[in-house]
């Protein structure tokens, strides 16, 4: 990138005045004199990194005021400032290109891990020796830069030439920074977090031009350089590469939303949450949310990107809209909502976040799927449809469905297609694409689990010898030529062309624990294992069936080794897996901008695209919140302003449930602790999710809101059976949900509407039971209850008091929004139905 011609007193002048510079522009509170809290204690006691490793250091550490506050709320690295490429470096012998790893730690950990945790109350299961063989090699491939591990090597096979195999991949270590949270060590992700959010902001030129702020780089190396020609003192430095000296020069799209979600899935694994908090990574999240959500010429929420911007980094057809992209920038998105502060600052980028998260939701569950029926519709397209309620909107022709789909696609189940176009779909099925929409929950969950039926029918394309085809079909003859450019390395059935790569077998199984088919990851786990040790961790494998190790397959492939190892440990702690999944969000199937909207020409009618258990889960749960928190209240029909009210009741609760998550998740076992999949029922369970009706007994009623407690639970209500008479059910809720201005809503749309569809015509009446003793209508009382509204009013800049309550009138001094002035006026009328007539003034 760069070089070191600044002497290292001039280094360390520029440092400070950046650093000036950038507390100038980012003021921060003033820490307390006495007793700093840890997250303002220096990094050096957070992750052990020592602050004296060179001249340069010893002499920055002495600058006090801003430098101080910098080492507090910065990694250890030292900021470079750089002007040419590292190409000019020099460097002696071979010191400036064999990696930094970290021989002594990996010596003393060789055998550190002989058994491991598994859920079943507790007890360490004994590691095979593959197990112990992959622990060994990962921790072989650990590199140290500032006397701490930051990452680990893309391949450690001494037999090749290292090529840029040697240095740290973003996407490449997610896999090794999962297997060592799951395993209990936080520090190396840590620290991988922090140095690489340190590179984010380094410029980055190609021929004079450089790509826009928020850009992570798709790798860096730890570096030895001289000191001022001595060649007998070096100091060590990270290299990045931002895609300048990659094949085609193509930016890494993906390096930055893999970065967001490891960065959620360390603070869920550890309970360090005050990571995220700090200025700078809050800053770095903005800055890569700023990057993927800015406007452009494009009519499409998904992201726009070349050949080669993710995993498949060569020429593969890609360009456009590609699948992986789009659910990983979703699942970005999932990740950065719960980690983003809220303050006024950042009010706007959290509205783009939903509406981006709603447009996107809708945008592939109805284009992307196809299966038997889509497909058949697609065959009897009409074209050329120039109007505004096209059923073709994308001009598809119905020649365009490939001869090998029509006899592949199977009765039962269906997949995402790789890419979406005007007047082009890309029917291929890329693996990652479809196996992380199932993740973040991007796919409905009718569609999650076609996509594994299509994996278990089609068995013997997908998985075959070994686990998994990175896209299936592969380009072959005249179409690969054209396609790929007659790339020699992706040739039919090898590398990104239909290879088979076993790194993707860890996203294989979180996909099989989330729908609760674990059964379909032990079988391609246990395939893996016959062969991965014997053939040496290769790369990837070749061949229709992954028969043959790669051509041109590096062995010892440390994302194979991670990869194998993830999987072990999350078929063995299953409950593990919450790290990294999201669960279904009903907030966004319901609510879209387009409903705010008066003309019917721009609405999508996000109804048509809900499949029927989404319909089910929409009608019967959508007055509660997930347990994991954070999510609002709404309505099941078209947002207007007489019924956006209910959206606010979780705005103020929702800082206050992730304060309490954090402090649960600091106790021993902080994953299972906040966990959601501890307390909400599974989609592969009865209850809602089932067709079947019951005879209507108070018991089977209280079975039945089993299903429902747990969403009032995480809102501290409950409710209870009072009575069940001649078909009519009495209830009684408790708690938060008693007193809640919602209350109606909850009984009316949520509970009502389960026992009606479980109970079916034997439900005469449902009545809800109040206390007997009624709230007193005073300017005290009213002014209590609107407490549970104020802290969400005052996020979106509003002010409320209660002036006067005289008969039947009530004087309200207001300011903020129209739209929430009439949810007030609906809560206060609600709770104190004496009240007829509501006066606001300013």
């Amino acid at each position: 990138m760069a070089s070191f011609k600044a002497r290292p007193i001039h280094r360390i002048i520029r440092g400070f005045v950046g650093t000036y510079r950038f507390f100038s522009k980012y003021p921060l509170p003033r820490p307390p004199e006495a007793g700093l809290s840890s997250e303002l204690s220096p990094v050096r006691d957070l992750i052990g990194l020592p602050f004296h490793s060179s001249p340069a250091r010893r002499l920055f550490a002495g600058i006090s005021g801003t430098a101080d506050t910098f080492r507090r709320l910065s990694t250890c690295a030292e900021q470079v400032l750089i002007e040419k490429d590292f190409s000019r470096v020099d460097t002696q012998d071979a010191i400036a290109n064999t990696p930094v790893v970290d021989q002594d730690a990996a010596e003393a950990n060789r055998c550190d891990v002989v058994s491991q945790p598994t859920s079943e109350g507790g007890k360490a299961r004994d590691l095979t020796e593959t197990e112990k063989e992959a622990w060994s090699l990962l921790r072989r491939a650990v590199v140290s830069y500032c006397g701490g591990p930051v990452g680990t090597v893309a391949a450690h096979d001494s037999m090749e030439v290292a090529l840029n195999y040697d240095q740290i991949f973003i996407r490449d270590f997610v896999p090794s920074a999962i297997a060592f949270l799951l395993n209990g060590e936080g520090e190396i992700v840590r620290n991988f977090i922090l140095h690489t959010l340190q590179l984010q902001s380094w410029e980055k030129p190609v021929d004079c031009y450089s790509p826009g702020q928020g850009l992570m780089p798709a790798s860096f190396k730890v570096r030895k350089v001289p000191l001022d020609g001595n060649n007998e003192a070096f100091e060590e430095i990270l290299d990045p590469d931002f895609g300048e000296s990659a094949i085609g020069r193509v930016a890494p799209v993906d390096s930055g939303l893999w970065w967001i979600i490891l960065l959620r899935a360390y603070g869920k694994a550890t309970g360090d949450y005050a990571l995220h908090e700090r200025v700078d990574v809050q800053h770095g999240i903005r800055l890569i949310l700023n990057l993927c959500l800015t406007d452009g010429f494009d009519m499409f929420p998904s992201l726009l990107v070349t050949d080669g911007s993710c995993m498949i980094d060569r020429r593969m057809g890609i360009h456009g809209h590609p699948l992986e992209i789009q659910a990983l920038f979703y699942s970005a998105l999932r990740c950065a909502r719960e980690m983003i502060a809220i303050n006024d600052g950042s009010k706007n980028l959290v509205h783009a976040i939903n509406n981006r998260l709603s447009a996107l939701s809708f945008h592939i569950r109805e284009y992307y799927w196809v299966d038997m029926k889509k497909i058949n519709e697609i065959y009897r397209y009409k074209t050329e449809e120039y109007s505004h309620d096209a059923i073709n909107k994308f001009n598809i022709y119905p020649d365009q469905i490939p001869s090998w789909l029509v006899d592949w696609i199977p009765e039962r189940g269906g997949y995402l297609i790789g890419n979406l176009q005007p007047a082009h779909m890309d029917f291929r099925l890329f693996s990652l694409g479809n196996l992380w929409a199932i993740v973040s929950s991007l796919a409905t969950p009718r569609q999650a689990e076609g996509i594994l039926n299509l994996f278990e029918d089609k068995w013997d394309d997908l998985i075959a010898n070994m686990p998994l085809k990175i896209c299936y079909p592969a380009l072959e003859f005249e179409e690969w030529r054209i396609i790929t450019g007659s790339d020699p390395k992706n040739t039919a059935w090898s590398y990104h062309n239909g290879g088979s790569w076993p790194t993707l077998l860890w996203q294989f199984t979180l996909a099989c624990i989330k729908l609760g088919r674990s059964g379909l990851a032990e079988r391609a786990i246990s395939l893996a294992e016959k062969r991965l040790s014997n053939d040496k961790w290769p790369e990837y494998y070749d061949t229709r069936t992954g028969r043959f190790i790669g051509k041109q397959a590096r062995l010892y492939q440390t994302w194979t080794i991670a990869g194998y190892l993830t999987s072990k440990v999350l078929l063995n702690n299953p409950e593990m897996a919450a790290i990294l999944t999201c669960d279904e969000d009903l907030e966004l199937l319901e609510f879209c901008i387009c409903g705010l909207r008066k003309t019917s020409r721009t609405k999508c009618f996000r109804l048509a695209a809900r499949s029927q258990k989404c319909r089910l889960v929409m009608s019967s749960l959508v007055f509660a919140a997930p347990p994991s928190g954070g999510k609002y209240h709404f309505i099941p029909s078209q947002i207007s302003k007489s019924s956006f009210w209910p959206r606010l009741l979780h705005l103020g609760s929702k800082r206050r449930q992730m304060d309490l998550r954090r402090r649960v998740s600091s106790a021993n076992d902080p994953l299972t602790a906040s966990s959601p999949l501890s307390s909400v029922p599974s989609p592969t369970s009865g209850g809602l999710y089932t067709a079947n009706t019951y005879e209507l007994t108070a018991k089977n009623v209280d079975l039945v809101l089993e299903d429902v407690r747990p969403y009032l639970i995480a809102d501290g209500g409950n409710v209870d059976v009072v009575s069940v008479e001649e078909g009519v059910i009495s209830l009684k809720l408790q708690g938060a949900c008693g007193s809640c201005p919602s209350s109606t809503t909850t009984m009316k749309m949520g509970i009502e509407r389960v026992l009606k569809e479980k109970f079916s015509d034997a439900v005469k009446e449902i009545r809800q039971v109040f206390d007997e003793q009624m709230t007193e209508t005073t300017v005290e009382a009213v002014n209590a209850h609107l407490d549970i509204l104020r802290p969400a009013i005052k996020n979106y800049g509003g002010n409320v008091e209660v002036l006067s309550v005289d008969g039947g009138n009530c004087n309200v001094k207001y300011t903020g929004p129209e739209s929430i002035a009439s949810g007030i006026k609906a809560a206060i009328k609600e709770k104190f139905p004496d009240i007829v007539d509501i006066v606001f003034t300013t």
